[in-house]
């Protein structure tokens, strides 16, 4: 057995309810098998007797018949001499010296019974066995009746035998109830006491501040009980709180760079220049340097706070089309209410940068699956439902998109570069819809 399992109380507390309810089954059946072992003995007394009967009353009837006393009382003392025969009585029909001739004592043969009480010497009927029988002896072929025989068996030898089954049983009783006890403990420890312990020893490791790990029972099938249930649950929060933390800390640090901003007068100057030196003066979105390092900031913060990040690529559909059919006033156009468009989609703490003409890539935090697709979704919408004056009213902007995850260890360029390859895919599809990784493909009923 397990040192471990000994060591957990709830264990011990089972294997005590286990023992005690065992110990009062054990005392039940031995006195049930020791009741049926005691008949069992028993009637092969009784066998015996009649055996003696069979064997030895012919004789005994001829030496009462002949009034041979010194003959019966060889013959009685030769049946008194086996060790299950406490007692013989021969009694004759007349008043002759054969009348009454008695061998041994009538109570018991051997040891005294003291131990035994009154109430259990009763529950088993006693441990003698008496048997009486008639002597008869033949008249012109008629039997006549010319005595009878009493025989009393030793009580002492009947005790021992059930002394010695009694030890058996409860020998084969109680290794069976250590068998069945330690079966049943170890299931026990298995199925509830070592995922109490994983879950205690998880909630004692716990920290918000950490990368969450979930709780983990390492069986290979699970149990879809109660445990699991709580298992499932302590996760839920334990995420919650890691989540939750995520946002704590990002408010945190965004009100600590606004306060920063606020009181660092002098850096006005600098910031509105670096603002100038970063947006694109066409759309006022970030340009390809700052989004650049927008990406490099937002991935290193995402990787100290163990959250993923999403990057999009997209692209205006027959953009050249529209530069070489309406003007460039038409295009440039069409790019600032696409860019004002896409932002819309967006929550403050994603990114949208300008890295080409008619280019645009989006850094979106916290990404995740159904996130990200919905997201893509919006976008696509939101460009197809721009109206421009130029163009007739079944006319419509398209936008092609490419998106992925930002996997663990990698840079962002190669992320970046895999993104634009879903958006070539995209256009290859016949434009105006979004690629993405086949892993990262959510399942819609």
């Amino acid at each position: 057995m397990n040192k471990s399992i000994l060591k957990s109380p709830l264990s011990l507390l089972l294997l005590k309810k286990i023992l005690l309810v065992s110990g009062c089954l054990t005392i039940i059946l031995t006195c049930f098998q020791l009741a049926l072992s005691y008949e069992e003995r028993k009637q092969e007394m009784e066998q015996f007797l009649r055996d003696i009967e069979r064997v030895h009353g012919q004789p005994i009837s001829r030496a009462v018949f002949e009034l041979d006393a010194s003959g019966v009382e060889l013959i009685a003392t030769g049946i008194q001499s086996y060790d299950f025969i406490s007692y013989v009585s021969v009694t004759g029909l007349g008043k002759k010296p054969t009348d009454k001739i008695e061998v041994g004592h009538p109570i018991r043969k051997g040891g005294e019974l003291a131990f035994l009480s009154p109430e259990l010497s009763g529950f088993f009927g006693g441990f003698s066995v008496e048997h009486t029988f008639d002597l008869n002896y033949g008249f012109d072929n008629n039997d006549a009746k010319v005595g009878e025989v009493k025989l009393v068996t030793s009580d002492a030898l009947l005790l021992n035998e059930l002394k010695n089954d009694a030890f058996i049983i409860l020998v084969s009783q109680a290794f069976k109830t250590l068998i069945v006890s330690a079966f049943l403990l170890s299931v026990f420890y298995s199925l509830i006491v070592s995922r109490i312990i994983s879950i205690h020893k998880w909630l004692l490791n716990y920290s918000p501040d950490e990368e969450f790990m979930p709780v983990e029972f390492g069986r290979k099938k699970l149990l879809h009980d109660e445990i699991e249930e709580l298992k499932n649950g302590v996760n839920s929060v334990g995420e919650s709180l890691r989540k939750h933390n995520i946002e704590l800390e990002s408010i945190v640090e965004q009100r600590t760079e606004a306060l920063i901003t606020r009181t660092e007068e002098l850096e006005e100057a600098k910031t509105e220049l670096e603002h100038l030196a970063y947006t694109d003066s066409l759309t006022s979105v970030a340009n390809r340097l700052a989004f650049f390092k927008q990406a490099e900031r937002e991935i290193k913060r995402a990787r100290r706070l163990s959250y993923d990040i999403g990057i999009m690529m997209l692209d205006l559909d027959y953009f050249k089309k529209i530069n070489d059919t309406y003007g460039h006033e038409a295009g440039d156009e069409v790019l600032i209410k696409a860019a004002e468009a896409l932002k819309n989609c967006l929550r403050e703490n994603d990114c949208i940068g300008r890295i080409g003409g008619e280019e645009f890539a989006i850094i979106v935090s916290g990404a995740e699956k159904s996130g990200m697709h919905n997201l893509a979704s919006r976008l696509r919408k939101s460009i197809q439902t721009l109206k421009f004056s130029f163009l007739g009213n079944e006319q419509n902007v398209t936008i092609s998109i490419g998106y992925t995850v930002v996997n663990v260890g990698e840079s962002f360029k190669v992320s970046l570069k895999r993104a634009d390859k879903h958006l070539y895919s995209a256009k290859e599809n016949g434009r105006n819809c979004f690629v993405t990784d086949k892993n990262y493909v959510v399942n819609i009923a």
